[in-house]
């Protein structure tokens, strides 16, 4: 019995599973956002960001994600499954209308996607440690009990933060020897090429090649605008050496407006940049009539940059958890996580 067959045994009389198609989307996404109104009460999810994540050069849907229907086949659940080189960190993403609550899909979808997982050891370095990584909101407390249960543990906690503009934002003099300005649309390179150094210290980092930053950051960006990405650009050798990336709306809430990433490099931080690119940034999208603007931080960021969005003027305002499970321990032979994250 393949793998969505035996998922199918093992759902609700009257329901079915199947790989999603395209025109899926966006009865998925309808989903997505009515289990986030629900936990958080926001939409978080739009129709661009699930086709984005469906139409990965890399994913192949009839294999990596599946739908859960009733019987007259509306979509009642969704899960996607993520494994990029070296295969050792994998992901996943479950979604549940919230009507259906605990009635055993959860706990099938699981067993489903736990499974699918295990076939990346394969291809995943000699001794790594593999994991199976998923983010749930904080609210979600079933969930994350559920998930404990299973031997997932808690790695992380992300915070989302946001700021309301009552006046004009200032734009902060950058250092001297540094200059702010907006990106062009033929330095995607140079920019990936900042973006690989100064995001190294994140938690759980994971490079990307040149074709997979140009696919999430610009082919894939509804109405992408390099106009909304400020440079800082060191004078003496023309370097880019930090960036604000932002976009006009956040997936689910097109009344905010995000910053996808904000980061220095290592050598020139401590000396006010990032908070001038904000400054760049949150002026430039005032001047657009945007009057809110979010990120996302890491909680424990080694850089300190939740303290920063703090003294900026942005808040907490919504909370998610990175939940692990340990598919296979790692040995000496295989890279400690913590060394090639940096």
């Amino acid at each position: 019995m393949d793998s969505v067959a035996q998922l199918r045994s093992s759902l609700p009389a009257g329901l079915s599973a199947r790989p999603p198609v395209l025109a899926d989307a966006e009865a998925a996404t309808e989903i997505a956002n009515r289990q986030s109104r629900h936990l958080v009460g926001v939409d978080d999810a739009s129709v661009d960001r699930t086709l984005t994540w469906w139409q990965e050069p890399t994913r192949d849907l009839s294999r990596d994600s599946l739908l859960v229907t009733d019987g007259d086949g509306a979509v009642l659940a969704w899960i996607d499954y993520s494994e990029y080189e070296p295969f050792d960190q994998n992901e996943y993403d479950l979604v549940i209308d919230p009507s259906w609550g605990d009635r055993g899909i959860e706990e099938a979808l699981l067993r489903w996607v736990e499974n699918r997982a295990q076939e990346s050891i394969e291809n995943a370095p000699t001794g790594s440690a593999i994991t199976l990584e998923t983010s749930v909101w904080a609210e979600n407390t079933v969930h994350l009990e559920r998930l404990l249960r299973r031997g997932y543990v808690t790695t992380r906690y992300w915070d989302r933060m946001e700021i309301t503009f009552e006046a004009p934002p200032k734009r902060p003099d950058p250092p001297a020897g540094v200059s702010i300005r907006t990106a062009r649309a033929d330095e995607i390179d140079a920019i990936h090429a900042a973006w690989e150094d100064a995001q190294q210290d994140e938690f759980g980092f994971v490079g990307l090649s040149d074709e997979q930053f140009r696919y999430y950051f610009v082919s894939a960006e509804p109405g992408f605008d390099p106009s909304l990405w400020f440079l800082a650009i060191d004078d003496t050798s023309d370097e880019i050496i930090g960036y604000a990336l932002g976009r006009m709306e956040r997936p689910g809430d097109p009344d905010c407006s995000q910053i996808r990433y904000v980061a220095v490099r290592r050598a020139w931080r401590r000396k006010g940049i990032a908070s001038a690119l904000l400054g760049w940034s949150f002026n430039d999208f005032y001047q657009r009539g945007r009057r809110r603007v979010s990120l996302a931080v890491d909680s424990e960021s080694p850089t300190g940059a939740h303290r920063l969005y703090e003294r900026v003027g942005m808040r907490p305002t919504l909370r998610s958890v990175t939940m692990v499970l340990t598919l296979r321990p790692g040995d000496a032979s295989g890279q400690p996580e913590a060394a090639r994250s940096g």
